[in-house]
């Protein structure tokens, strides 16, 4: 090209090349001026819809008419070149300044600043950049910015390949400006471009605060080794705030949390309102004398004392409008405390994760470090996290009133354990619990499994008493997440549905009155209350925490619901939000979103090699192959509410959907590979049904369950045609039952008071492995079936979910993220090897006995869900939260 003439433009030099274009440098012989060449794809000249599309494009590219944007000249072809013809700007471009480190506060701002006059001009004349990164920005001689490249990835819309670099992929795109097109470097790409959504202006506001941060912070805000991996942070992750400098000014950091809101409607709606933020940043934020930003490093927090002063100035605030103004600067702190590096806070499965002492001196929370979960405590003047040794396996920690005690459950049991240290003391059996409260020194309330009402326990240990029962006239299923109302004497709780038993968001919230039992509605569509006193009702919506004033004497709410947090992490299937709430109006939460998560599928062999499943990243659970291995049974959905099976083909590599109705769960294969079985959850219709695989007939409900029961399956009986399924309910929480299709009455399998299930077979049909938590946590068991005869614990340090190989020769298990595996032979009778691991995976951990995977045919791989989530290292602290919404409340 160097020397080449196209139409009056000679070649001089070559620039570089991007994801759309080559760009050369050239002299523009009319005129007597160098100008910057883009020729285009050669697959833009064989396509007269694109190239008039382009046309479109470029003329309104050339209206635009400012200093901060790269002028086009003209849209030119000649000798078959199609090219662009725009201004040669001097200078170095933003991505080469990065490489050599962050740049200082006040310049990052100043670029910044310029970045959005471009932006507004653009946004101004409806055009926008869709592909803005720190490549195509210039910092001219003289300092100032030049963005280049407006509108030109919906211009060109040419897939150029990949690259393994995120921050310097190129541009990506597919055939047509329509829903699905994913436009922008997968780096600075928004969520809804991720996930192939039409952009709007708000995909650059969301590319312009990923610009600041790196500016600022050195390292783009979302990270991967490859694009899929920086996608899936971009749709799932929260940046790394500890990264930003100490100095840089509240108005900033704010700036940026507006700015890279995942949900669009959340986000900065304007560019041009950026630059007020900018400006008062640059001006000197007046909050910032009062109360500097608590930096973000590894376990630290402002000393106790000092935050105490401090807790009337406020750094974050989201209340929306309505009955209360806007809390003002005398109103709240907001803290964050991170972890320490080896500490990830637990995804428990739909179980709490932390609690703040009454005293607001300490908080317990539920963490994982080298695979095994503990609580730790930490005093919050100290930058100290100190273990508590003996709660392996914890979730849902809770303080005694006094502080000196804290409850949590492990190994389906009730426990406490003394703050000051010491050996945990079992109180009672809990074998699927759903959140407690300690009512009074001496009572705790709690629900003991998914499906049962709450029940009261002494402090001391010994048997519960029931306190309430799902009443099932009423479609209710379960009551959880009990809450202690001031005096002791009642509680607030939630009321899960019989029609949705695994989704919480139309829950009802309640109080219960401990002596008596009567039960007092008091809110539809909330998930998990809290009371604020002197007198709010607290509760929470799709990680939302609302307010409405609260009689607590008479039970009723006396208002109109308020949005005050957004934001908090949670589990939409147990209606769980992480955060709890002090006397005193202090307020500690995880931040992130409320889950399921999403996943991709992925197969890893015996050495823990992974392969990828080519499947779109989805909300998969409950994996069962084909008995030919060529397909996979699954259920994409939030949960046993709100899932449908599906089939994904490994040949084809099709996904297909065969259920419509939003109520099947853990669908598995009959042994000819022509049907699906699986649990129905539709109202009225509770049981297991099955359907032909290739859907040509309509689901069929064979099995009808009554009662406070749910069913899941799990494996045919080979030889027989016989079902053993999972019974979810009851005392043990998880009973293993079987069932002849045709037949209308189940027959137990072991249904004793504790859980069992995940049941699997020897090809011979003639030996069992389960699951059950007899032992005090879930250990995997042999014994034949159908019986009589003994049995073997082949696990020995807790596992779940067992599968038994294709060829009898093997019974393979999970322990946290271990695939295990222990060599058996079943003649002249069973004898097991010690466990031995295959390799570990971090892959979806699902809750109770039933197994998150399954085993090719040939028993050499392994297919999973592999979550596509975030770790989760910090704790948010809001000093003075309920004191700043009741300042802000109008007169009731």
């Amino acid at each position: 090209m160097i020397g080449r003439t196209l139409a009056h433009y000679r070649i001089v030099d070559r620039v570089g090349a991007g994801g759309m274009a080559e760009v050369w440098r050239a002299v523009d012989t009319a005129l007597g001026r160098e100008v910057a060449i883009k020729v285009l794809p050669e697959a833009f000249a064989t396509d007269p819809e694109r190239r008039a599309r382009f046309e479109r494009e470029a003329k309104l590219l050339a209206s635009l008419n400012h200093p901060g944007i790269a002028t086009v000249h003209g849209l030119h072809a000649a000798d078959g070149v199609h090219f662009l013809a725009m201004e040669l700007v001097p200078g170095e471009d933003l991505a080469q300044r990065l490489a050599r480190g962050r740049l200082p506060i006040e310049t990052a701002l100043a670029i910044a600043r310029e970045i959005t006059d471009a932006l507004g001009a653009a946004h101004a004349r409806g055009v926008i950049h869709r592909d803005l990164k720190p490549a195509n920005i210039i910092i001219t001689p003289e300092g100032h910015v030049k963005v280049l490249d407006f509108g030109l990835a919906k211009a060109l819309d040419a897939d150029t390949g990949t690259t393994s670099a995120p921050d310097q992929s190129p541009t990506m795109t597919s055939a047509g400006t329509v829903a699905g097109m994913i436009l922008g470097t997968a780096a600075y790409m928004s969520p809804e471009q991720a996930r192939g959504r039409p952009a709007d202006r708000r995909a650059d506001i969301w590319a312009f605060g990923c610009v600041l941060y790196e500016m600022l912070a050195g390292s783009t805000p979302f990270e991967g080794s490859t694009v899929s991996d920086t996608l899936a942070a971009i749709l799932r992750a929260e940046p790394d705030w500890t990264a930003l400098p100490a100095g840089v000014p509240p108005a900033a950091r704010r700036l940026l949390r507006r700015c890279l809101e995942k949900n669009s409607d959340h986000r900065l709606h304007d560019i041009l309102d950026a630059r007020l933020e900018i400006d008062e940043a640059r001006a000197g934020d007046k909050d910032a004398a009062l109360a500097p930003p608590a930096r973000r490093g590894a376990g630290r927090l402002i000393p106790w004392g000092i935050a105490a002063v401090l807790a009337a100035v406020t750094v974050a605030t989201l209340v929306a409008p309505g009955r209360r103004r806007a809390p003002q600067s005398s109103d709240r702190l907001h803290v964050a405390i991170v972890l320490p590096q080896n500490l990830d806070l637990v995804d428990a499965g739909g179980l709490g994760v932390l609690a703040i002492s009454p005293d607001v001196k300490r908080l317990v929370f539920a963490a994982r470090r080298d695979d095994t979960v503990r609580l730790y405590l930490r005093a919050l003047d100290s930058p100290d996290v100190v273990e508590m040794p003996g709660t392996e396996g914890a979730s849902t920690p809770f303080f005694s009133p006094d502080g000196h005690w804290v409850g949590f459950f492990s190994g389906s049991s009730l426990k406490k354990i003394a703050v000051q240290g010491g050996v945990p003391v079992v109180l009672c059996e809990a074998p699927s619990p759903r959140g407690a409260t300690w009512i009074t020194d001496d009572a705790i309330v709690f629900a003991p499994t998914y499906t049962s009402g709450l029940a009261v326990v002494s402090a001391a240990g010994g048997e519960p008493k029931a306190v309430t029962t799902p009443n099932a006239a009423r479609n209710e299923r379960t009551h959880r997440w009990p809450m202690a109302l001031p005096g002791g004497k009642s509680v607030l709780f939630t009321i899960g549905t019989l029609d949705k038993p695994g989704d919480y968001e139309d829950a009802v919230i309640a109080v219960a009155d401990l002596a008596s039992g009567a039960i007092h509605p008091l809110a539809e569509g909330a998930s998990m209350a809290w009371f604020a006193p002197p007198g709010d009702l607290i509760y929470s919506r799709e990680g939302t925490l609302v307010a409405v004033p609260f009689d607590a004497g008479g039970v009723r709410t006396t208002g109109s619901p308020t949005t005050i947090l957004k934001g908090i992490a949670g589990d939409r299937t147990s209606g769980l939000v992480n955060c709890a709430l002090a006397a005193d109006g202090t307020l500690a939460y995880v931040p992130g979103a409320t889950l399921g998560s999403t996943g991709t599928l992925a197969w890893v062999d015996r050495n823990g090699r992974v392969e990828a499943v080519p499947a779109e990243p989805a909300l998969y659970r409950n994996l069962r192959l084909s008995p030919d291995g060529k397909r996979l049974a699954l259920n994409i959905g939030e949960g046993a509410g709100d899932s449908d099976a599906w089939i994904y083909d490994f040949d084809r590599n099709a996904l297909t959907r065969l259920t419509f109705d939003k109520s099947t769960f853990r669908p598995s294969w009959t042994p000819d590979g022509k049907r699906l079985v699986y649990a129905s959850t539709s109202g009225g219709k509770e049981g297991i049904a099955w359907k032909a695989a290739d859907g040509s007939q309509e689901s069929q409900l064979f099995f009808r369950q009554t009662g406070i029961y749910a069913s899941a399956p799990e494996e045919w009986v080979p030889g027989r045609s016989e079902l053993v399924f999972t019974r979810l309910g009851g005392k043990g929480g998880a009973d293993l039952m079987s069932i002849v299709p045709g037949e209308t009455e189940s027959k137990p399998v072991l249904d004793g008071p504790h859980a069992e299930g995940g049941a699997t077979f020897s090809p011979d049909g003639k030996w069992m492995a389960y699951c059950s938590d007899e032992s005090g946590q879930l250990e995997v068991y042999v014994r034949p079936y159908p019986g009589p005869g003994g049995k073997w614990q082949i696990s020995t340090n807790g596992g779940r979910g067992p599968c038994w190989s294709r060829d009898g020769h093997e019974v393979f298990y999970t322990l946290g993220q271990k695939m295990m595996v222990v060599a058996v032979t079943t003649t002249p009778t069973f004898s097991p090897s010690s466990p031995r691991q295959l390799f570990e995976f971090q892959f979806e951990n699902l809750i109770g006995t039933e197994r998150d995977y399954d085993v090719s045919p040939d028993g050499r791989r392994f297919v999973f869900v592999r979550p596509l989530r975030e770790r989760r290292r910090e704790i948010d602290l809001v000093l003075g939260f309920t004191r700043s919404m009741r300042s802000a409340s109008t007169p009731r």
